[in-house]
């Protein structure tokens, strides 16, 4: 009996708190997060929190150039579609946290009514501005993790990881 009145105390509070889910998210939709390995966490513009992961590669401190545009007459493979938010969005890109394969591209659609842009952090690509409602291709060359945010809002930040084939 104690039980059900601690339960319905605490849904009354939540319920009164206006805190919930809305019907139209599901938790976790469009994350990739699979192998993401969370052995090391730093904090990033904006409070946020993020996992770092290391990718061995054959040459130390060794960056990945990237392309923003098709390098087949067929156009690229598209290993994931990321869409640029509004600021009123939980999140500014979705997924944040990204993963395509070594020879695809990640699409960074715009569905905010603003021109955004996405900027690596180590400046291995920019995608230069992309107007509402248009897209950009970003073809890392190489394997590694990639921190990038919005050039036009510094605080919007995901990651984009290219895992080797």
């Amino acid at each position: 009996m104690k039980r059900r009145m601690v339960i319905a105390a605490l849904v009354a509070g939540v319920l009164a708190l206006g805190v919930g889910c809305s019907d139209d998210k599901t938790v976790g939709e469009g994350l990739q997060t699979e192998g993401f390995d969370d052995s090391s966490s730093t904090t990033r513009l904006g409070g946020r929190e993020e996992t770092t992961t290391t990718v061995a590669t054959s040459t130390p401190a060794q960056t990945a150039p990237a392309s923003t545009t098709p390098t087949t007459a067929a156009g690229p493979a598209i290993g994931i579609e990321v869409r640029i938010q509004g600021d009123n969005s939980t999140s500014q890109f979705a997924p944040s946290n990204a993963r395509i394969y070594e020879g695809t591209c990640a699409r960074f659609t715009n569905a905010d009514t603003a021109v955004r842009s996405v900027v690596a952090d180590d400046s291995s690509f920019s995608s230069g501005d992309i107007a509402p409602g248009a897209s950009a291709n970003i073809c890392p060359s190489k394997a590694g993790r990639f921190n990038y945010h919005d050039g036009t809002r510094p605080y919007a930040v995901g990651t984009l990881e290219v895992l080797a084939k």
